[in-house]
C-alpha cells in the first residue's frame, strides 16, 4: 500500500523531533527539546511525554489542524497512530455520577485529551473514568482509604494521592483501571500524613506535597515535600517547621526546577497566606506570609509565562460579601507585584489557579449570583486583571467546591460534591471551553457577577526551617474492584 504524503511527512517530522543528535541537542523549553521541570515549554509549543512538539489546535474529529508541520488537517492520521495521547479537548457538559453507597465524596479530577479520571471515596477510594462527552468508561473502588489529587502520568495512566491509615497512599493507575504500583509514605515520627497536591515533574517523577504531625501537634502541622521516580521511589524529602500551623493546599513546580507550596499559617491571633519556594532537592528558599485585616487562607499557585508566582486565596479582609477570591501576584524572588480581590455580595472561596494563554483561570465555590446554596464557580482574569468571563455551575443543591484541571484546549474541567436535600451525597462534574464556553440552554449554568476590587494586603518575611527528615515507604496491594455507577449528562 502505498503511504499517503501528509502521513508520511507527519512520521518524518516526529522521528526527526526525537532524534537527539550529538552536538546539536535542542535546549531546554524548545521544539523537539526536554519539558521544563514544570512540564511547561516556550511560548507555542506544549509538553508531551516530556518533549516539547508544535501546539496543535484539536478538530472535532481528532485529526490537527492545518497547522501540524508535514501536512494539512486532512492528510494529518490520529495522534494515536504515533502512540501519543489525543489532543482532542471534551466538549462543554455537565453531569452527575452516582453509586449506590451511603455518600460518596470527590476529592480530585485530572484530565488527559478526551478523558477524565474523577477520584473520591465512599467505599474505599472510589475512581471514575470518563469519556470526554461526560459518558461513563468504567468505575472502581479500591482498598479502604480515602481519594485525594490526581496528577498525569507518562506516557499515560495517573498518579493519584490519597490516604490510607494516617499516611499518604499512591497509587499508580493505569487508563485500564488497573493499578500497576502502590505504596504508602510517612515522614519519621509523624504519625499523621496527608497530601494536598501530587505534581507531575517532566523527568517521570512526581512530588507531593502535604502535610505531617504528631498526634498532639494537630494545631501545629508541618509542611510536608518529597518526591519520588517514576516507580515510587523517593529521591528526597524536606519538612519545614515554624510556630503555629501551616496547612498546606497547593503547590506547583517551576521552571528553574523549584517547588512552591501554598496554604494558611495560623500563629493563634490571626490566619494569612504562606508561600514557600524550595529549591529543586527541596531546600529552602525563602518564606513570605500575605495577610489583611482578617482570616486570609491560601489555596493555589502557578508559575506564568513572564516567571511570575500567582496565588490564589479567600480572603475576609476586604470586599462586600463572606470570603471573596484574592489574587496575588509575585516576583520569583517573592516580592509583591500586584493584589485583587474579587467576589460578590456572597461567599466566595477559591480552590485552584491556572496560567492560560492570554491570563489566569479561576475555580472555586460561590453563594453569590443567584447560587443554589452554594456552587461552583470558573472565571478567566485577564493580564490587565479584568474578568473576561465568569460563570457558576451547579444543581438545586450544595455544590461544594472539590478541584479542577485544564483540558487540552485550555478549557476547564471541574469537580464537586453534590447534595440534593437529605440525599446522600454524589458527584457533579462540568467542563467549560477556553473562553467559558457552557452547554446551550442548561439551566444549571448561568453569568455570575463578581467585581474587582482594590486590596491592601501585608507582606512579610516568615521564619520557617528546614529540618532533617525521612520518608517511611511500605507496599501496598489493595485490589481494585468494579463499582457500579451511574453517569448522567445533564447538559451538553
Amino acid at each position: 500500500m502505498q503511504a499517503r504524503p501528509g502521513s508520511l511527512a507527519a512520521v518524518v517530522w516526529l522521528l526527526l523531533l526525537l532524534c537527539a543528535c550529538p552536538g546539536n541537542a535542542p535546549a531546554p523549553g524548545s521544539q523537539g527539546g526536554p519539558c521544563y521541570e514544570n512540564r511547561t515549554c516556550d511560548p507555542g509549543l506544549v509538553c508531551r511525554n516530556g518533549i516539547c512538539v508544535p501546539a496543535v489546535t484539536p478538530r472535532l474529529d481528532g485529526q490537527a489542524a492545518s497547522d501540524w508541520p508535514g501536512g494539512s488537517s486532512e492528510l494529518r492520521p490520529p495522534r494515536a497512530d504515533f502512540g501519543l495521547p489525543p489532543d482532542l479537548p471534551p466538549v462543554p457538559w455537565l453531569g452527575t455520577v452516582t453509586a449506590e453507597l451511603p455518600t460518596m465524596r470527590a476529592a480530585g479530577l485530572a484530565a488527559r485529551g478526551d478523558e477524565l479520571l474523577v477520584v473520591g471515596h465512599g467505599a474505599g477510594l472510589v475512581m471514575v473514568k470518563l469519556h470526554g462527552n461526560g459518558s461513563l468508561a468504567w468505575a472502581r473502588s479500591v482498598g479502604t482509604g480515602t481519594g485525594g489529587s490526581v496528577a498525569l502520568a507518562e506516557p499515560g495512566g495517573f498518579l493519584i494521592a490519597g490516604h490510607s491509615s494516617s499516611k499518604i497512599w499512591l497509587l499508580r493507575v493505569e487508563s485500564d483501571g488497573q493499578v500497576s504500583w502502590q505504596r504508602t509514605y510517612a515522614d519519621s515520627g509523624k504519625e499523621r500524613n496527608y497530601a494536598a497536591r501530587v505534581l507531575a515533574a517532566s523527568d517521570g517523577g512526581f512530588v507531593v506535597v502535604g502535610n505531617s504531625y504528631a498526634s498532639a501537634e494537630w494545631n501545629a502541622r508541618k509542611v510536608l515535600v518529597f518526591k519520588v521516580d517514576a516507580t515510587g521511589t523517593v529521591k528526597w524529602q524536606a519538612r519545614l517547621e515554624g510556630s503555629g500551623d501551616l496547612g498546606v493546599r497547593g503547590g506547583a513546580l517551576l521552571s528553574d526546577g523549584g517547588v512552591a507550596v501554598v496554604g494558611t499559617h495560623d500563629d493563634g491571633n490571626d490566619m494569612a497566606v504562606f508561600l514557600s519556594k524550595l529549591g529543586s532537592t527541596g531546600n529552602l528558599v525563602w518564606t513570605r506570609r500575605l495577610n489583611g485585616a482578617a482570616w486570609d487562607l491560601g489555596s493555589d499557585v502557578v508559575e506564568m509565562p513572564d516567571k511570575q508566582l500567582a496565588v490564589l486565596g479567600s480572603t475576609r479582609s476586604w470586599g462586600s460579601g463572606e470570603n471573596d477570591l484574592w489574587l496575588i501576584k509575585l516576583t520569583a524572588s517573592g516580592d509583591l507585584v500586584s493584589e485583587q480581590v474579587y467576589g460578590g455580595p456572597g461567599n466566595d472561596t477559591a480552590a485552584r489557579l491556572f496560567a492560560v494563554t492570554g491570563g489566569l483561570l479561576l475555580f472555586g465555590g460561590t453563594s453569590s449570583s443567584g447560587a443554589t446554596v452554594v456552587d461552583m464557580f470558573a472565571g478567566k482574569v485577564t493580564s490587565s486583571g479584568t474578568l473576561s468571563w465568569q460563570k457558576r455551575l451547579g444543581e438545586s443543591a450544595w455544590d461544594y467546591e472539590a478541584d479542577a484541571s485544564l483540558t487540552a484546549g485550555q478549557g476547564l474541567a471541574m469537580l464537586a460534591d453534590t447534595k440534593i436535600g437529605s440525599g446522600p451525597f454524589h458527584f457533579l462534574a462540568a467542563v467549560v471551553g477556553p473562553d467559558g464556553e457552557s452547554p446551550a440552554g442548561c439551566s444549571l449554568v448561568a453569568t455570575t457577577s463578581m467585581v474587582r476590587k482594590s486590596s491592601t494586603g501585608q507582606i512579610s518575611s516568615l521564619s520557617l526551617k528546614a529540618v532533617s527528615t525521612t520518608i517511611t515507604t511500605a507496599e501496598a496491594s489493595a485490589k481494585p474492584e468494579e463499582l457500579a455507577v451511574q453517569a448522567e449528562v445533564k447538559c451538553h
